[in-house]
This record gives C-alpha cells, sequence and structure tokens, in this order.
C-alpha cells in the first residue's frame, strides 16, 4: 500500500498531465474560426484558474517531500504547515467547479427552458462557491475550527455536479425520442460512442468523479487526494469537451464527423453544437443546440428530396 506522501506524488504527476491536456485542447479550441470572444474568455479564465491550482500542488508536493520528507502528509494539514497552498487549491478548484456548472446550466436552460430548475441548480452553485470560498479564507489564517464549511462546499459541490449531469442526460434522451425513429442497426463502436459523447457533454463524467471523492473522503482513504488535486482539471476538460464539440455556423456544410445539417436562422458566428450517432452504413441522428442565447436549434439530417 502506498503511503500518503507517495499518493501525493503520485497525484501531482496526474494533475500536471492533465493541466498539458487541457493547454493541448485550449489551444485546438483557439485555433478554430467562428469562436465566441465570451467563451475564449471563459477558457483564459479557466487555464489561469487551474494553474494557480497546479502551482498549489506542487508546493505541497515540495513541503511534503523535500522540507519535512518524514511528516505524514495529512499531518500538514493538522498543523497548519500548508496554508496558503491549500487555500489556493481550493479557492481555485471551486472557481473552476462553478464556471464549468454554470455552462451546463445555461445548456440546460437553453433546451429545457424549466427556468425554476435552472434556478435552483444556480442556487446550489453560488451556496457551495459562498461555502468553499469561506472555507478557503479561514483555512489561510489557520482557523481549522471552521472546517466544516469546506465539508458543506463540497458536498453542495457534488450534489450540484450530480442534479446537473441528470438534467441534462433526461433532456438529451427526451430530444432523441423526439425525432422520426428511423430503423439502423448499432453496433457496439456506435453504442459506446455514443456514451462517452453524452458523458462529457451532460456532465456525468465529472459527476462521477466528484462523487467518487466525496465516498473515498468519508470513508478516509487517502485515495481521496488524487481525486481532489486532479478535480479542477476534470471541471475544465469538460467544457473544453463541450467547446470543442461545437461547430461554428459557417463551417456547417464541411464534411466535418461533428458537422451540423445547413440551418437559415442562426447567425453566422454562432457556435454550434451537434451530438451525432452513427452506425457505420446508416443514417444519422442529430441534436444540435446553438450556443447563442436567442436561439435553440434541434434539427435531423433529412433524405434528399425530402423538402419538395
Amino acid at each position: 500500500m502506498l503511503s500518503n506522501n507517495a499518493l501525493v506524488l503520485l497525484a501531482s504527476w496526474l494533475n500536471a498531465a492533465l493541466y498539458m491536456l487541457e493547454i493541448v485542447l485550449a489551444v485546438e479550441y483557439f485555433h478554430r474560426p467562428g469562436r465566441l470572444a465570451s467563451h475564449k474568455a471563459g477558457v483564459v479564465v479557466l487555464l489561469c484558474s487551474d494553474l494557480a491550482c497546479t502551482i498549489a500542488v506542487c508546493a505541497q508536493v515540495y513541503v511534503a517531500l523535500i522540507q519535512y520528507p518524514g511528516v505524514d502528509f495529512e499531518a500538514h494539514y493538522a498543523d497548519s504547515t500548508m496554508q496558503w497552498e491549500a487555500s489556493l487549491t481550493i479557492f481555485s478548484t471551486y472557481i473552476t467547479a462553478s464556471v464549468e456548472q454554470a455552462f451546463l446550466c445555461y445548456i440546460f436552460y437553453a433546451l429545457a427552458k424549466q427556468r425554476l430548475l435552472t434556478g435552483f441548480l444556480v442556487l446550489n452553485i453560488f451556496v457551495h462557491l459562498g461555502f468553499s470560498c469561506t472555507f478557503a479564507v479561514v483555512c489561510a489564517l489557520g482557523l481549522l475550527k471552521f472546517r466544516n464549511f469546506g465539508n458543506i462546499g463540497a458536498v453542495t459541490c457534488a450534489a450540484t455536479d450530480f442534479l446537473i449531469a441528470i438534467a441534462l442526460a433526461v433532456t438529451f434522451h427526451k430530444m432523441e425520442l423526439s425525432l422520426p425513429v428511423v430503423p439502423r442497426r448499432r453496433t457496439i463502436q456506435s453504442l459506446i460512442r455514443r456514451m462517452l459523447i453524452l458523458s462529457l457533454t451532460s456532465g456525468l463524467l465529472v459527476a462521477s468523479f466528484t462523487i467518487i471523492h466525496m465516498v473515498l473522503l468519508a470513508a478516509g482513504s487517502s485515495v481521496s487526494t488524487i481525486f481532489w488535486f486532479c478535480q479542477g482539471r476534470i471541471y475544465t476538460l469538460t467544457l473544453l469537451s463541450n467547446f470543442l464539440l461545437g461547430v461554428p455556423a459557417s463551417r456547417a456544410n464541411e464534411t466535418d464527423p461533428l458537422s451540423i445539417p445547413e440551418t437559415t436562422n442562426a447567425p453566422a458566428t454562432a457556435e454550434t453544437f451537434s451530438l451525432r450517432f452513427r452506425p457505420h452504413g446508416q443514417s444519422e441522428h442529430d441534436l444540435c443546440f446553438n450556443q447563442d442565447p436567442d436561439s435553440v436549434i434541434a434539427a435531423q439530417d433529412k433524405p434528399p428530396g425530402s423538402d419538395k
């Protein structure tokens, strides 16, 4: 069984690898034409937040393995040796989580138009962000008696992830059921691809990640450190995956595996998502929605001549 210090080192390596993946995906996103300036600004904010978190993680590894190599990692939290490192990790992780959750809430509202449920989800975002930021401040001040603030923030964040994921998954499923049924043979490959895309776009992947982290934390397992150090990177990768699935409307007619059918009611600069599930040799089903807040598109490929 690995010691706590060994797990911290392993977690820092995994965190660094995920952050490098973030940079690669972000560069790919910035090189694509027709992306909204607000989305680019959001990606920059997430990259800066995750850079701060990565610096804090590396600082914790330095304290644990270089300054005090003979002291167990958990003991540093008990004696407040890592005050600013822990505080920066908490603050940056939940800032990243809030941005990703807000984006997914926007997708849900754009598709479902359910103000009450969307408002409840947004309220949860503010609640967990408030508790988490408060805990980050008191942690920096060494006031460990307020540790329950962090527990409330973590539980509320995980619950928000789960609720958003369920809401989006149900919405996507309803959209697909509303489309005309086209007889087709589904292969294992197409089903796996479909589940991967839905897991990314609905937030199921990040919700599963945070729930596993909470279970390990409640069980007192030191493995939870790995999930904690990497949690912010999973949020950002989820958001970047959603953005990279977006296809600018100006490129709608290109032969792209995630392209959308031509539409006349979408602005030329809009960023449109298309979730296309296609078994080999069969017709395609699309679930498309526009990133422009005034336009939501639900489209499906039509056979030639169907408009005549």
